[in-house]
């Protein structure tokens, strides 16, 4: 296999071998469990040589190697680690706290866009490799290395330090085929055991140097900061598909429900080849749906898919044209934990939400877009919905009848940071994200300018289709038919999500005027359908009858799970399978069905491969 490390490839010769530092009596104080390892370490500047690439690695393809997010590798560091020093209670609390700094200067993951859809996209498709994560992993590893290599007693075992040295060569064989399994995520082979055994030179006596050695050569390895899928037999009939090894399924189906490395149990059906068997892999996904790391890592597709992260700061007295601070607090009124607060309890709460309905009480499409549960834990945030604060764990109290329907009435889609609700985003993001209907780029003659009429005098509504919808121009086609009317029937709640029947006009700190709301309109949630709505609540009803949410929600989540783009001629099938159960069953049926799909336990060459 390439064990090229990242940072060899990227910044040459930054890996090699690591000298110095204290042997076997380097280890941490019990009573001082912070205490600091100095084993010395410096670099050699000589780099690790790579062997060269296996027969399977010819077929890679860009896609056999995707790298792990940072939430992906973070737990998988901290496992790993915590797993090495066998739950010792004082180096485990050791390594945590020097691991937060390096830890802290990983970069984060970007959200990277999936055509057809170009301002949505998962942040778990972030494949760029830059300097800064080259530095801040390798910054990691070598901490983690010092970390471990300071217990050696712990992490090699009582062998590696004692008085026999007839059985050295043994132990350090079997730490390398037990370490590497974990490290790499699959099996080691005899070559692997030659190649880590050569890191450290003709030696197989250990000292907390030469493991510190060893342990960089793992944690700088691609098959260490990659999760690497060749698939191992191909399919048959086919020449672009194999099937994933037992090693490589279980690191999937572990990434995708736990965000993290497998567990010791899924290691064992890997070794074993049950993960491979119909009933021993389904034995392994109930029990990684039942763990609360599930509810942890599905929160990360809810998130990108809502784009939770485009919540602006609530706090922004200057956007939107809110030129006077007292203004905006005139309009903010009797808030009193602060909008960044808020901002953050907005987002838990559609987060919540989409946890209760996948894991709590399993709900469908209905419950996700009718359901007047709150989940708010923020003061300011239960008194805009009306409700009482919700404490995690009890039962979430409800809103007042027939005021805030379903998910997309919560405040993280309705808040703005200014004075003036935004129906248009609200329209696009309801038309791409949850329709996943295309949208034309915005015209070049898009004409905003509003000083031509006065403005302070007009509902946002009013502003909006004045602007946009005037008959015989470049933009009235999409915003009078696709995106406005989307927008407009959530116009009876203001830019801080609050429910209102009046739109208040400020200037200089104070109340100008009040002018209703005008929420009916004609959404054409399907092509050519002009039923109409009178609110946000006939919308969601809509939404719901259509079954276009259903066929969205499917695609979105194909699009997370396989890290691609659906393929018109290949995805068909997975995809109507998908629909339906997402029609016909609940959010926790999407996660199960998708990990049971036959698609899952597969890697297609050609047109699956990604392109970007």
């Amino acid at each position: 296999m390439l064990r090229t490390v990242v940072c060899l490839a990227l910044v040459s010769g930054c890996m090699g071998q690591i000298e110095g530092g204290g042997e076997e009596g380097n280890v941490i104080d019990e009573h001082d469990p912070l205490m600091p390892i100095d084993t010395g370490m410096k670099l050699d500047p000589k780099p690790v040589p790579p062997l060269p690439p296996s027969p399977a690695e010819t077929r890679s393809g860009p896609t056999a190697w995707k790298r792990l997010g940072r939430v992906q590798y973070e737990n998988t560091i901290k496992e790993l680690v915590t797993w090495s020093l066998q739950a010792s209670p004082g180096p485990i609390t050791s390594a945590m706290y020097h691991l937060k700094a390096p830890l802290a200067n990983l970069p984060g993951d970007l959200r990277t866009p999936l055509l057809p859809e170009p301002r949505g996209g998962f942040t778990r498709l972030d494949q760029d490799v830059t300097q800064e994560f080259v530095e801040g992993t390798y910054g990691v590893a070598v901490v983690a290395a010092a970390q471990m290599a300071g217990r050696m007693d712990l992490v090699v075992g009582k062998c590696a330090n004692d008085k026999d040295t007839t059985n050295d060569l043994e132990c350090l064989t079997t730490f390398i085929k037990r370490f590497g399994e974990r490290a790499l995520r699959r099996g080691v082979t005899a070559e692997d055991v030659a190649y880590f055994r050569g890191l450290i030179g003709d030696v197989t006596a250990m000292s907390s140097s030469r493991l510190a050695t060893l342990l960089m050569g793992f944690l700088t390895a691609p098959e260490h900061l990659y999760q690497l899928e060749l698939g191992e037999a191909p399919i048959a009939g086919r020449k672009d598909a194999f099937t994933l090894s037992a090693y490589e399924l279980a690191s999937r189906l572990s990434y995708q429900l736990w965000n993290t490395m497998p567990d010791e149990a899924l290691f064992e059906a890997a070794r074993s080849g049950a993960v491979l068997t119909p009933e021993g892999y389904r034995q392994q996904l109930d029990r990684l749906l039942r763990d609360p790391r599930a509810r942890i890592a599905t929160r990360e597709f809810y998130r990108d898919w809502l784009r939770l992260d485009e919540l602006p700061d609530l706090n922004a007295l200057n956007n939107d044209g809110v030129r006077e601070a007292a203004t905006f607090r005139a309009f903010i009124g009797d808030l009193k934990m602060g909008l960044s607060a808020v901002r953050g309890a907005m987002i838990d709460d559609v987060l919540a939400m989409t946890e209760y309905f996948s894991f709590t009480r399993p709900g469908g499409l209905k419950e996700l877009l009718t359901s007047e549960l709150s989940f708010a834990t923020n003061p300011d945030l239960a008194h805009i919905y009306g409700a009482p604060v919700w404490q995690p764990g009890a039962e979430p109290p409800s809103v007042p009848a027939g005021t805030r329907p379903g998910l997309f009435t919560r405040g993280a889609f309705l808040a703005t940071g200014s004075l003036r609700s935004r129906p248009i985003m609200k329209g696009v993001f309801l038309r791409e994200a949850v329709l996943c209907d295309q949208l034309p780029p915005p015209p070049a003659d898009a004409d905003m300018d509003t000083s031509k009429f006065d403005a302070d005098k007009l509902t946002t509504r009013q502003i909006v289709e004045t602007l946009t919808e005037a008959k015989g121009t470049s933009c009235a086609v999409c915003h009078a038919n696709l995106i406005n009317h989307l927008g407009f029937p959530t116009e009876s709640y203001d830019a801080l999500g609050r429910n209102i029947s009046q739109e208040r006009l400020f200037a200089n700190g104070k109340l100008q005027t009040s002018l209703p709301v005008n929420t009916r309109a004609v959404p054409q949630v399907n092509p050519g359908d002009t039923t109409p709505v009178n609110n946000a609540s006939e919308l969601m009803q809509q939404l719901l009858r259509s079954q276009k949410v259903a066929a969205c929600l499917a695609r979105q989540y194909f699009r997370y799970t396989y890290g691609r783009p659906e393929s018109s001629r290949n995805d068909g099938p997975a995809l109507d399978r998908l629909a339906r159960v997402v029609r016909d069953g609940t959010l926790a049926d999407l996660l199960r069905e998708t990990a049971l799909a036959p698609e899952f336990r597969q890697r297609w060459l050609g047109e699956q491969e990604v392109t970007r």
